[in-house]
């Protein structure tokens, strides 16, 4: 049995917008199972500018054996999230993710959070 399941958002407001979606693909032939997942967060803050965003990838497959009495399943997965931030400073990290063992590779400069809106601005922006 092949399997596809997807969702998207959106989202827009005086001060943010944002959107993303992901999907799901499986592949299910008794006794063995595979299964793609991908999904995109971007969150755009439109005063002071800053964005952020994230990819995510993941690929696994599980096998299922029964002897007499016993079910033994077992399973294993690869996958990878990006993460990015910016405009300035520009940062971000990619993590792996391999059924064993993971590692992260950070890259930019480190956050730093945006500085706060004054209060006429906000009352402009609603």
């Amino acid at each position: 049995m092949i399997s596809f399941t997807g969702y998207i958002y959106f989202a827009f407001t005086p001060k943010f917008v944002m959107g993303g979606g992901g999907l799901h693909f499986g592949l299910d032939v008794r006794p063995a199972s595979a299964w793609l997942d991908v999904s995109l967060d971007v969150f755009i803050q439109l005063k002071p500018f800053h964005y952020m965003a994230d990819l995510r990838v993941s690929v696994g497959c599980a096998i299922s054996i029964k002897v007499w009495f016993v079910h033994i399943r077992t399973s294993a997965s690869v996958g990878a999230t990006l993460h990015i931030g910016g405009p300035e400073p520009f940062e971000g990290y990619a993590n792996v993710d391999l059924y064993l063992f993971s590692f992260t590779i950070h890259f930019g400069s480190q956050s730093r959070p945006a500085p706060p809106v004054d209060l006429f601005d906000f009352y402009k922006m609603h």
